[in-house]
């Protein structure tokens, strides 16, 4: 008996010493770098571990003839026979079809959107900038089902406006909520803040997935703004961007010009001296104009003018841009800076100047820890266009002149024929002029983030978001202003309005 005992003891001793073994060995890219983070488990089994960040690994309780199925996101998945030796060197092509599907909204990691439980949609930097844009609102235009972006004004300082499909707002905001590099914003947050060469991808959710996520602040849609970070492409050395463009922004396209009217008329022929000759028009007791008993717009004015061309005009604008970016195995960074001078569409308006910094720091100290962190800081001056601007170009008659002068060399403020109007206008060309509307906004954001890997399927993470600003608006409006309403009087004023917010974030 004690023999077969003693036999016993050898026969499970070797087997337990070949549960134990150790395989190490390196998993590197098509170049030979090595890539961290990548999943190493023995296949039909539980044992597996994660690559350090040079790509090496070590699993313990491998063994001749096991399979290992190797796979990273953004790679082909692999499988490895187990040979003979202790040390393998794996080799891992990149997949090109899961590239542009990498995601990271409401995930912990970069996760393929085939993986997702929800619709995302995805737009990387090369659709971006096939056509320019000055704010990322217009950036998008045309790029995701779904959405709609409209700029209502000729003013450069006017954000786009956006709204995702299934918005449910009635009375409060539609705006989706805006995330960049994971820092919560707000609704209400100005994305011409934004440095367009810096945004790497923006990823749209729309409806009840986004609500899921994020709770009642996506309850119209969520729009994350991802962008650049270093990466270690520079092999040790810097790379350095620099980049210069000058364009023109201007309107679309113009309203037609409306050539006839309803209003009744004397006979005669018009003096276009005197568009004010009252011999011309029918007029009431009260002196308003009498409608056309057929009430066809069929009797013509007497000259059309195209005043949107007097209001609206192309405009100068042009962006300096430099950026220097580098990284290695484990500190990786991205420095920016861009100076933008937008004129508006609007004439006389002056150009806005915007001033952004950026700086985007990943570092990892080791295969379990990533400590990441984004920062950014604007500074914006410009001049807003008065009201009028907007619609008055298209509410006043074409037989009346904007761009009349007044005896003091002024624009008009009540050009000839102004009187007969319906509603009392103001004229845009005499309020650009006059009124002086200017702001001066400065917006700090920073987000540091730490993540510790567990193990191949576990993380643990935290964060913190920080988004600042501060703006100053100035009005004034000089003594002697002429008022739409004649019979009110204008004593001139002056006025500061600042407005501070500040958001806070910390998650687990």
């Amino acid at each position: 008996m004690k023999d077969v005992l003693i036999g016993l003891l050898f026969f499970l001793i070797p087997t337990s010493l070949v549960a134990q073994t150790s395989l190490s060995g390196k998993v590197v890219d098509v170049k030979g770098q090595g890539i961290p983070f990548v999943n190493v488990i023995v296949k039909g089994t539980t044992k597996g571990c994660t690559t350090d960040m040079d790509g090496g690994f070590v699993l313990k309780g491998a063994a001749k003839g096991d399979v290992l199925k190797i796979s990273m996101v953004g790679f082909k998945t692999g499988e490895v026979p187990v040979e003979k030796g202790d040390f393998m060197k794996i080799i891992l092509k990149e997949e090109d079809e899961l590239l542009d599907e990498i995601v990271v909204t409401g995930v912990a990691v970069g996760t393929s959107t085939k993986k997702l439980g929800f619709a995302l949609s995805k737009v990387n930097k090369e659709e971006l900038t096939e056509v320019a844009a000055m704010d990322v609102g217009n950036a998008l235009r045309g790029k995701v089902a779904g959405i709609r972006v409209v700029q209502s004004s000729g003013d450069p300082n006017t954000p786009a406006a956006i709204r995702l499909r299934g918005s449910n707002s009635i009375l409060g905001s539609q705006n989706p909520l805006i995330i960049i590099d994971g820092i919560i914003t707000g609704n209400d947050t100005n994305l011409k803040d934004i440095n367009m060469e810096d945004v790497e991808s923006v990823e749209v959710i729309k409806g009840a997935a986004a609500s899921s996520l994020y709770g009642s602040l996506s309850g119209n849609g969520v729009i994350h703004i991802i962008t650049k970070r270093g990466r270690n492409a520079g092999a040790g050395k810097p790379v350095f961007v620099v980049r210069s463009e000058s364009g023109f922004s201007k309107i679309t396209r113009e309203y037609p010009l409306a050539t006839t009217h309803r209003w009744k008329l004397r006979e005669g022929s018009w003096n276009l001296n005197d568009l004010n000759e009252q011999g011309r028009w029918m007029l009431d007791s009260k002196g308003n104009r009498m409608l056309d008993e057929d009430g066809v717009l069929d009797n013509p004015y007497p000259r059309t003018l195209d005043n949107q061309s007097k209001i609206y005009t192309a405009r100068p604008t042009s962006t300096f841009y430099t950026s220097i970016s580098d990284g290695d195995k484990k500190f990786r960074y991205h420095l920016s800076f861009q100076r933008t001078k937008q004129g508006g569409a609007i004439v006389d308006v002056s150009p806005s100047v915007r001033n952004n910094g950026r700086l985007n720091i990943d570092y990892f100290p080791n295969k379990k820890i990533a400590l990441k962190t984004s920062a950014s800081y604007t500074a914006y001056k410009g001049f807003n266009a008065p009201r009028s601007t907007r619609a008055n170009a298209l509410y006043t008659e074409p037989w009346i002149d904007l761009s009349e002068r007044a005896s003091d060399g002024n624009f008009a403020r009540s050009p000839q024929g102004y009187k007969y109007l319906n509603e009392l206008y103001d004229n845009p060309l005499y309020d650009v002029n006059i009124l002086e509307d200017n702001f001066d906004r400065q917006r700090l954001m920073f987000s540091p983030a730490l993540t510790y890997f567990l193990n191949a399927n576990w993380t643990f993470g935290t964060s913190y978001s920080h988004d600042e600003s501060r703006s100053e608006n100035y009005k004034y409006v000089p003594k002697g202003y002429e008022e739409p309403d004649p019979t009110k009087e204008n004593n001139g004023s002056y006025s500061i309005r600042q407005h501070i917010s500040k958001t806070s974030i910390a998650q687990v």
